[in-house]
């Protein structure tokens, strides 16, 4: 069995967490870099995909990825500035699932909170209180909590998800 990682990474959450799971997959393996490394999936038998959390979605480059695959058991993890058991989060895993559904066979998923750069908090807590980006009390405690991610506690999180994943797809 043969597995590629490959991830997309903004602000480093993504690639601390494929980083972590990398390290826990056995057998044959290789980790890409979404877009900056050369690679051919063709050999591989598991797919799994990297991505951030993009308005409710994965991000371009991830997208365009899973649209060209084809055939293969795959799997996905994603970080984001929410948390992951809120709407928006299973909202953001369902449309991951659906897109990779689409031509592949879905394995398995994880999400976690990842880092709000500190920079974007500033600025949205500066918009109009009508703005519907302004952060609100709720928001900014969100914000603040996201500081903590990825954590140890996240990799080790994923890891476990993904020795399931995987242990449930082994030949």
């Amino acid at each position: 069995m043969k597995i590629a990682l490959i991830y997309s990474s903004l602000t480093g959450n993504t690639e601390k967490v494929a980083k972590a799971i990398f390290d826990s997959l056995p057998g044959e393996k290789a980790l890409f870099r979404n877009k900056k490394d050369n690679y051919n999936l063709d050999d591989f038998d598991i797919i799994i995909i990297g991505y951030w959390c993009r308005r409710t979605f994965m991000d371009p480059l991830s997208i365009d990825l899973v649209k060209k695959i084809k055939g293969k058991k795959v799997a996905a993890f994603g970080t984001a500035g929410m948390y992951p058991d809120s709407k928006y989060g299973e909202l953001c895993r369902e449309r991951v699932r659906n897109i990779i559904e689409e031509e592949n066979e879905f394995i398995g998923d994880f999400l976690c909170q990842g880092k709000i750069p500190e920079e974007r908090t500033n600025k949205r807590l500066n918009l109009p209180k009508d703005d519907p980006h302004y952060l609100d009390e709720e928001g900014l405690k969100r914000h603040i909590e996201s500081r903590k991610h990825p954590n140890n506690e996240d990799f080790i999180a994923a890891q476990e998800a993904f020795r399931k994943i995987i242990s449930n797809h082994v030949k």
